[in-house]
């Protein structure tokens, strides 16, 4: 709960800091956050903000480091990603101990599973549900598109 509440905290002063820096027309225009060639390139804005919250998160004491738990949730991957344009990208994993009923994605094709969710989950269905649900914001570039959007809104 506590790295929730730092996370939401950090992001919230994030978006303070971006919407005071950007609300003078000169920079207004916000970088295009679409994939480059190389997706996993500094040069990408989307992977350098992921990596920047991927480097973090995994930081924190409440990263559950169980390898086997690792090598089934890659296993269940391993099924779902040759349905998607992620088939032969990395996508990378973290398993945080938290008491939220939560996954999330950030740019970066990284996936983050609370342990709580976890819990939740009684068969493989769901599982696959869970994963096949987080690797689709990843394949249709949701945090991409919900940015742009954002910015669209914000001209307005």
């Amino acid at each position: 709960m506590r790295l929730f509440s730092n996370v939401t905290t950090k992001f919230s002063i994030l978006f303070v800091v971006f919407s005071i820096t950007f609300s003078n027309p000169a920079y207004s225009v916000l970088p295009d956050l679409t994939a480059t060639k190389d997706e996993r390139s500094l040069a990408n804005p989307s992977y350098v903000v992921g990596q920047h919250w991927f480097r973090k998160l995994n930081g924190s004491a409440s990263v559950i480091n169980f390898p086997p738990a690792y090598d089934y949730l890659k296993e269940a991957l391993s099924h779902i990603l040759p349905q998607t344009s992620l088939y032969n990208k990395m996508v990378e994993m973290t398993l945080l101990n938290s008491t939220q009923t939560n996954a999330f994605v950030i740019p970066g094709n990284h996936l983050f599973i609370y342990s709580d969710i976890m819990e939740m989950i009684t068969n493989e269905d769901m599982l696959y549900g869970l994963l096949a649900h987080e690797v689709a914001h990843l394949d249709l570039n949701h945090y991409e598109r919900q940015t742009q959007h954002s910015s669209e809104e914000f001209n307005k």
